[in-house]
């Protein structure tokens, strides 16, 4: 009998595209629209950039500045060619706040890990430490400060309300209009931290030295405040010193953790979409806990592997990393819920050496 085109049905279903990723090598230097010739961008909340010439090219009647676009070349300065620039404007003009100008470029989709912005006004800089603390569960802010204060017994009063705030780190720099922080930006971010975790202690190109050299009272007294300082270490004549945020956690800590929790939710929306596309369940009982275990033991192996965690801690043996789900209870069902435990043991990078050498005649 021969085939009529309806006694043969193909259909093709694709699968869901996955959720999209956080840029973790993405940096967002936010803008005051009215700086210098203007911050215009051509009307565009935030643009993005991969070079310093393509800012270059941009630096034409108001859409940027001279100010940005030394910023964006020191930015780019620093080794690597792998990280992204994303600049955004805060319309100062039309009243609005930094923190204002960095909630636009979200809603716009700026998509970034780490902050970074052109004031050193330090009302500006806590409204960006305080919008990523209490609205993002994931993102860390970098700004630069001369406040002398800083290398004193206790923090500047301007920036008590940030003090015990995890995502944000500051760098003292006496030249104001230098730009240490994004040169510490575009230098971290070119890593990958897929493939790769590193240390927030580095060498910056294009940073000029201090005006006043730090006298050792006033280096102990940053570093009891949680301040990175510039200084020479070995053949590195600019050398950022400790990596550390503004409660004194190393800052690639904050970037595992934002990498895993943030990797992990995009792994379980891509499964949970492509499940429910062929019609089928993640069911709340042991095999869909297993389901999950799988994504969330997965991304901690890379993680693992790529030297954010440890296996095992090395102080104490009973603490691993690992992911446990939860016992299911009634509440769970009713809920259509499945819980679990996710615990990290950050790999700690060593910064201190101590080698003590004995002498003997014999």
């Amino acid at each position: 009998m021969a085939y009529a085109p309806d006694n043969i049905v193909i259909s093709l279903l694709l699968q869901n595209l996955p959720a999209v990723e956080a840029a973790f090598q993405t940096v967002l230097h936010l803008v005051d629209q009215a700086q210098g010739t203007g911050n215009d961008l051509g009307g565009d909340r935030y643009r993005t950039y991969l070079n310093a010439s393509q800012v270059a090219a941009d630096r034409t009647g108001t859409v940027l500045s001279a100010e940005t676009l030394l910023a964006a070349q020191d930015f780019f300065s620093q080794p690597g060619q792998n990280k992204t620039l994303l600049i955004g404007r805060v319309d100062t003009v039309g009243v609005e706040g930094y923190d204002d100008g960095l909630a636009a470029c979200i809603v716009a989709g700026a998509n970034f890990w780490l902050c970074t912005a052109d004031t050193r006004v330090a009302a500006d800089q806590v409204l960006i430490a305080t919008y990523l603390e209490s609205t993002r569960t994931w993102g860390f802010y970098i700004f630069q400060s001369a406040d002398a204060d800083w290398l004193t017994a206790s923090i500047p009063a301007a920036f008590s309300t940030i003090e015990t705030f995890e995502r944000w780190a500051v760098v003292y720099h006496d030249i104001a209009t230098e730009w240490a922080d994004v040169c510490w930006a575009g230098n971290r971010m070119d890593f990958d931290p897929d493939n790769q975790s590193v240390p927030w202690f580095c060498s910056l190109s294009s940073v000029a030295a201090y005006t006043t050299a730090l006298t050792a009272g006033e280096l102990t007294n940053a570093e009891d405040n949680n301040v990175n300082v510039i200084g020479v270490y070995g053949t590195a004549t600019r050398y950022l010193d400790k990596g550390e945020t503004g409660v004194g956690r190393s800052v690639d800590y904050i970037l595992a953790s934002d990498w895993y929790t943030s990797r992990s939710e995009t792994d379980i929306i891509t499964f949970h979409l492509a499940k429910t596309a062929r019609g089928e369940k993640i069911p709340v009982n042991p095999q869909g806990q297993n389901m999950i275990l799988g994504l969330l033991r997965k991304r901690l192996r890379q993680g693992i592997d790529a030297g954010h965690f440890e296996t095992v801690s090395p102080v104490d043996d009973t603490v691993e990393t690992e992911a446990v789900a939860l016992a299911i209870t009634a509440a769970d069902v009713a809920a259509q819920r499945l819980r679990f435990n996710v615990q990290l043991v950050w790999q700690t990078a060593a910064r201190a050496f101590t080698v003590n050498v004995y002498g003997r005649a014999t």
